[in-house]
């Protein structure tokens, strides 16, 4: 057993070292934002996370797209989270079509959903329902819930009717609402399937146009499910979740102009051999 330790210490020294020198070669040999740059500087920090993460409770244990935020979670929870949203996407393929309303639809799939991720729908200092939206003109508006933190709404959800596709054109309340409201830090629109997340990375207290993030709750794949878990009550951070997003659009700007670069040398390389 000493000497596994000691194998496993040495493995993981090794790896340590070679993850610096990878970094020093980035900065050092290559311009910082420079493709080849980003892309070692990525590559390590993934390296070094996926060997460090090798517990059975770990610090944020949800990833999402190879970043680590949050708080201690115990595998046994991640698996029962991801079972009931397993569950829940089960269920919107079983009722989907007998909802008639979005009462309906908020009933049988949205609600769920919140209770999945760990919020007291029946308790009104923490979730609240129809809450006002008296801006400007417009009177009598009323967004459908907030999740509420010191008493202050920092997530509004708008719902609509499942058989409703395109939710763009219903985006007006949550936006108005949103930046109306200082303490509100994420806005999402939902049909009960498709769920869109917001916020303001454009223009602080201005709800951006367009959804950071999207994803289809009949078809969600595993990284939506890490990213979500996020969202739950036990471990909801704002600024991790922020940090991550961000982690997340860099990611894939980087993946873009790798591809981009790619194709650039394959056209060259093609007519240099023309």
């Amino acid at each position: 057993m000493e000497n596994l330790t000691v194998f496993n210490e040495t493995r993981i020294t090794t790896a340590l070292i070679s993850c610096i020198v990878m970094w020093l070669y980035a900065f050092l040999r290559t311009p910082y934002y420079s493709s080849v740059g980003l892309y070692i500087r990525l590559s390590s920090q993934r390296f070094c996370q996926n060997l460090l993460s090798n517990k059975r409770k770990t610090t944020s244990h949800f990833l999402f797209n190879n970043c680590t935020f949050g708080v201690d979670v115990s595998n046994e929870e991640i698996m029962e989270f991801k079972e009931q949203i397993s569950q829940l996407s089960e269920r919107i393929n079983t009722y989907k079509d007998i909802l008639h309303s979005e009462e309906e639809t908020k009933r049988s799939l949205i609600l769920p959903f919140f209770m999945a991720l760990g919020y007291d729908i029946f308790n009104p200092a923490e979730f609240i329902s129809e809450i006002k939206c008296d801006i400007g003109v417009k009177k009598g508006e009323r967004v459908d819930y907030a999740i509420l933190k010191d008493s202050k709404p920092i997530i509004i959800i708008e719902c609509k009717h499942c058989g409703i596709k395109d939710l763009t054109p219903h985006l007006n309340q949550l936006y108005r609402y949103f930046n109306a409201s200082k303490s509100t830090k994420f806005g999402i629109l939902t049909n009960g399937i498709v769920y869109k997340f917001y916020t303001d990375f454009e223009t602080s207290n201005i709800m951006d146009e367009e959804p950071f993030w999207e994803f289809d709750m009949s078809n969600i794949d595993n990284d939506d499910i890490e990213l979500l878990k996020m969202f739950c009550k036990i471990s909801l951070d704002i600024d991790s979740i922020l940090k991550s997003v961000k982690e997340r659009r860099y990611k894939k700007e980087l993946e873009e102009r790798l591809e981009q670069e790619r194709k650039e040398l394959e056209n060259k390389l093609g007519i240099l051999i023309r």
